[in-house]
């Protein structure tokens, strides 16, 4: 079973690329845009890490942050961040190459046991 995989951006642009990105590598990828898409997809499903964007602004970062542990109880939190991270607690990278992010994900995921989806 695959790696589930919440992914989060401001725009559709980088959130398809990023998407077809993990889901090349094996990831299953729940896409979201905003609160609703990440409160939405945490009632839905469980993840077994949820990635932030670096291309939103810091206190909607915070904000998600929040959102994410408020809902998704226990995931980890990859924030992608162009100086420094903005989510309290969280793991987070500055790298903007491909290569490197899918290495930092795989890192924490071989940690970490995946989950069994929730039933209906």
């Amino acid at each position: 079973m695959p790696h589930r995989i919440l992914c989060i951006s401001a725009t559709e642009a980088i959130l398809q690329t990023r998407k077809l990105l993990l889901e090349r590598h094996g990831y299953e990828v729940i896409p979201a845009l905003n609160f609703r898409d990440v409160e939405q997809a945490c009632k839905h499903g469980k993840f077994d890490l949820a990635l932030v964007g670096h291309d939103l602004e810091a206190r909607i970062k915070k904000a998600l942050g929040l959102k994410i542990r408020e809902n998704c109880s226990g995931v980890p939190i990859l924030e992608m961040c162009r100086y420094s991270p903005e989510i309290e607690s969280s793991m987070f990278t500055i790298t903007d190459s491909p290569a490197e992010l899918l290495q930092t994900i795989s890192e924490i995921l071989e940690r970490r046991p995946s989950i069994k989806p929730k039933s209906i």
